[in-house]
């Protein structure tokens, strides 16, 4: 009986000192101690290594995307006073890869833009319409380390898609009932 009195609290005890060193790990990540908020998402981060179809995308190569990481300056999707997301980012470059799963574009040439996952694939049911060698915009922001892209353009065929909307809401996702 005594032997799993014992047990219990020595449980007890090892659950307690994690949870207390969980939210110490928490408050160190979310404030920097100069009284500003920083959230742990990618700016001008490096990429991970992708492997795209018979070519590498080198893990030294400064990436944005989906599956791009980094650091930066609280750019994980905060919304600004009007509930958009801070910063809102433009990439122009050409479409190197365009199929059912992903359109790759290069911005330059060691940055590579991913469009990928629902956002791509939304895009394709609204018709979009980019081909390899393509001049393409690809606005949107950085949510959670990855680029989400909010609006395709085009250059070529004038063609402009809307992914997310203004305030960094998915038009996938169907309308708000009862909210602005």
């Amino acid at each position: 009986m005594l032997k799993k009195i014992v047990l219990g609290i020595a449980f007890v005890g090892l659950t307690g000192v994690l949870i207390y060193g969980a939210v110490l790990r928490t408050n160190a990540k979310t404030s920097s101690g100069d009284g500003q908020e920083h959230g742990s998402g990618a700016g001008l981060g490096r990429g991970r290594a992708n492997t795209v179809e018979g070519a590498e995308v080198a893990a030294s190569a400064p990436g944005r995307g989906n599956g791009g990481s980094g650091q930066g300056n609280a750019a994980g999707r905060q919304a600004s006073a009007e509930g958009q997301p801070a910063d809102w980012l433009r990439y122009e470059g050409v479409a190197i890869r365009v199929n059912d799963s992903e359109l790759l574009i290069e911005v330059s040439a060691s940055e590579l833009v991913l469009v990928g996952g629902r956002a791509w694939s939304y895009a394709l049911q609204q018709g979009a319409d980019v081909q390899a060698g393509h001049a393409v915009v690809a606005t949107g922001f950085v949510e959670d380390g990855e680029f989400k892209v909010g609006s395709l353009h085009n250059l070529v065929t004038g063609q402009q898609i809307a992914v997310h909307d203004a305030n960094g809401r998915p038009l996938w996702s169907g309308g708000r009932r009862g909210s602005q």
